[in-house]
């Protein structure tokens, strides 16, 4: 069994009949309730006329290796990490997910202010396993689970992770913040950040 639907005003950030310019022109789907599996594909238009569309699927893969630097040769990423006076916290009574404690180790470069920043989450709720049982899914408690890096009162970076998953066989959780936005820059338009959104990846090692 499976259904398909449609929509026309499904953003309320982005109204179609809006002042800003960048509207939502549109949703549609379909849901495989025997799979348990489902696409989402949501559509914006800008005030040119430009149109952009992205496809959500329950299909979620692992975040790859991080690139490399065409100068340095090294891979272009940040790592983090726990200490063991804190943890990733999971309350199996209230199915409640909390992580504390995280902080950047490392940077591609050693001057990077990313370095010695927290990383801040959201509490999550376990919300269930994938039919196959590899993956949990956590959802946050808060309305759309906001994650920040910061360094004293400066917050660096900032995007919502409205979804953790947690690879059991691999011990690692991972998620892909939406609309992340960086301190000391200027607005980023819509469709530049749905561009971030697919390839920001978060991995929490345990």
């Amino acid at each position: 069994m499976s259904f398909k639907f449609k929509g026309t005003d499904w953003d309320p950030s982005y109204p179609s009949t809006g002042l800003q310019d960048v509207k939502n022109d549109g949703v549609s789907g379909e849901v495989d309730v025997a799979n348990k599996t489902g696409t989402v594909e949501s559509n914006y238009i800008d005030d040119d006329k430009k149109k952009a569309s992205y496809t959500f699927a329950t299909q979620n893969e692992k975040p790859k290796d991080a690139k490399e630097d065409p100068e340095t040769g090294k891979p272009i990423s940040s790592g983090s990490s726990i200490s063991p006076k804190n943890s990733i916290d999971y309350n199996a009574t209230t199915g409640t997910l909390s992580i504390g404690g995280d902080t950047i180790v490392g940077a591609p470069d050693p001057s990077d202010p990313l370095l010695g920043a927290s990383v801040n989450f959201s509490d999550y709720q376990f919300t269930g396993l994938t039919s196959d049982g590899t993956l949990a899914i956590f959802w946050p408690t808060s309305a759309n689970g906001l994650m920040t890096i910061t360094n004293g009162a400066n917050t660096l970076e900032q995007g919502d992770l409205s979804v953790l998953f947690y690879d059991v066989a691999n011990n690692l959780f991972y998620g892909s913040p939406l609309d992340y936005t960086l301190a000391g820059c200027r607005p980023i338009r819509l469709f530049t950040i749905q561009t971030w959104r697919l390839s920001l990846l978060l991995i929490l090692a345990v």
